[in-house]
């Protein structure tokens, strides 16, 4: 049997004929990861796979992969504390294998899909040819509410219900059966199958991609040059409120650290001045082996006089690099500076960055600052060891001419690139922030990734109750979930988004292709090697180029099962 992670839902167990009548008052679909269920505007719950066969999923040890179980009332009907569970799973009973192996429930959350609503029109657009529009008012999904396991669904709406496995470190591999229930209040359960194949391989805790990420949180911030936070009464009140989420989430601020590394992301921050960064919670990371990098301090352009830039810029620097290396952390460290400048700064960026690497030789240089050049012009940024261009302005033949120069060319996004761009937009396709982690970078060879905020919280109050929120989802403007992936949840608590579960899920594709990279270098004459090298070069029915890709999440299941097979192989 060929194990795709090509999801389709599960036919229910037989029941007797005299439920027959009420069990189809829930109607019960899937839909993959990377799609977006909306509740109300353009609901299509017929569209979605029918209930035939079984839920299978498919990931390596360390990993987690999720599906949405969706649920709808007959028309006219409504559905009370619509819930779905899930029971131990286990491998068949072999004599040549020995006992069954199981996979604990605990393994496998399910949660409800929690909903925010856009007021105002977006400035983006987002669909294709005659539906290309920027998308107007409405829920879209977006948090995902682990403190809520049950939901009402109103007659007309749609609930999603977010199922995720985190394979153990420690579980053997092998093709695990249980199942799914789905209930309601008056209904009898439906029972749905459920398969997992864990794989022989193991995932690394730690960024399979360089990431230099900010999750440090904030207010979204002034949004227009040359006024202060005092123009704005409402985002000042809001900083002074202990228990907006801005605020409030520093009660849970262990926890956070912990929760947003599940995701790969540091407590850090690129625009880090006025204090160190959070060596405890790092050090805590590196205990669990998964630290990855993290920002010392912003660094700025020679202005003012060298001896005025050094006795800030550089002081800042020297403090907190001595902290980290106090605190055994420094290897991990990097200074970030010159955010988005133009070229007209490159001579002042260039004296800041040898200033630096004469100082401080094994610590990376970063920046964001413009240069179509790469450093290999006369007047580049040949100081700088890390030059991060946007998504557009990336250019992989370039890339490799920078880098056999002694650059490292990385790749960011932002409120922009735009549509067909990949993007995590609240409106975005769930798909895009995967592909852009996954199989883009695999086929574009970026080193590593920026992104400046992930926690821009502008609501007033923590999430405390669903599935349809109070959470405000804009973040910069108008635009909805730029620099905010993250939801603060009861009291505090940390909140993943469907958005950032995909750009997780995508990592984890890269760490697939890292993984059978490695092994086609041990391997270069292997049977299979050519096979990898096409899987590698990333087949173009995932990503032809960085505006035409798959919207289907069963060819991004296919590509990366097949690398799975070969990372399995023993030939």
């Amino acid at each position: 049997m060929r194990f795709m992670t090509l999801i389709c839902i599960a036919s229910v167990v037989a029941m007797p004929d005299a439920a027959e009548a009420t069990a189809d008052a829930m109607r019960v679909a899937q839909a993959p990861a990377m799609v977006a269920v909306r509740p109300r505007e353009g609901a299509d719950f017929e569209s979605l796979p029918s209930v035939e066969g079984g839920v299978f999923l498919r990931l390596a040890r360390n990993e987690r992969e999720s599906v949405q179980i969706v649920v709808a009332p007959r028309s006219g009907c409504s559905l009370r504390n619509a819930r779905v569970s899930a029971e131990d799973l286990y491998t068949e009973r072999r004599w040549w294998i020995g006992p069954r192996r199981k996979l604990d429930s605990s393994a496998v959350k399910c949660a409800v899909t929690g909903y925010v609503r856009t007021r105002e029109e977006a400035p983006y657009f987002i669909g294709e040819g005659e539906s290309r529009a920027k998308p107007g008012p409405g829920w879209w999904p977006d948090p995902i509410l682990d403190f809520l396991d049950h939901a009402d669904v109103a007659d007309g709406d749609v609930q999603s219900f977010w199922v995720r496995v985190a394979c153990p470190e420690a579980q053997p591999a092998g093709v695990y059966r249980g199942a799914l229930t789905v209930a309601a209040d008056g209904l009898p359960p439906q029972r749905i199958p459920l398969v997992v194949r864990v794989n022989d391989f193991t995932l690394a805790k730690t960024p399979p991609l360089p990431l230099a990420v900010t999750f440090s949180p904030s207010g979204p911030g002034v949004v227009e040059e040359g006024r202060k936070m005092e123009d704005y009464p409402e985002l000042l009140a809001l900083s002074k409120d202990p228990l907006a989420p801005v605020n409030i989430w520093k009660r849970h601020e262990d926890e956070w650290a912990d929760f947003v590394a599940d995701y790969f992301i540091m407590p850090d921050n690129l625009y880090l001045v006025n204090k160190l960064p959070n060596f405890r919670q790092l050090g805590r990371l590196k205990s669990q082996g998964r630290l990855g990098l993290f920002n010392l301090t912003y660094w700025s352009h020679v202005s003012n006089g060298s001896k005025h830039w050094h006795d800030t810029t550089m002081s800042r620097i020297r403090r907190a690099y001595e902290a980290a290396r106090a605190a055994g952390l420094a290897d991990h460290a990097y200074v970030y500076g010159c955010d988005e400048m133009l070229t007209n700064y490159h001579s002042q960026i260039n004296a800041a960055a040898a200033y630096i690497k004469r100082e401080f030789p094994e610590l990376p240089v970063i920046t964001t600052t413009y240069d179509d050049s790469y450093g290999l012009s006369s007047n580049g940024l040949s100081s700088v060891d890390i030059l991060v261009p946007d998504t557009p302005r990336y250019d992989s033949a370039k890339a490799d001419r920078a880098r056999a120069a002694g650059r490292h060319i990385w790749w960011y996004i932002a409120c922009n690139p735009r549509p067909p761009w990949a993007n995590i937009y609240v409106e975005s396709r769930p798909i895009e922030p995967r592909l852009l982690m996954g199989a883009m970078a695999v086929r574009n060879r970026p080193e590593g990734f920026l992104y400046y905020a992930t926690a821009r919280w502008g609501s007033k109050r923590p999430i405390e109750d669903g599935p349809f929120t109070d959470w405000d989802p804009r973040s910069f403007l108008t635009f909805h979930g730029d620099g905010s992936w993250f939801c603060v949840g009861p009291g505090g608590t940390p909140l993943a988004t469907q958005r950032v579960e995909n750009f997780r899920d995508g990592l984890e594709d890269f760490a697939y292709a890292k993984m059978l990279r490695e092994k086609l270098e041990r391997n270069p004459g292997a049977s299979w090697a050519g096979r990898a090298e096409k899987l590698l070069e990333v087949p173009r029915y995932v990503v032809v180029d960085m505006t035409n890709y798959t919207h289907s999440a069963a060819d991004v299941y296919r590509w990366r099962d097949e690398m799975a097979e070969l990372i399995e192989r023993q030939d």
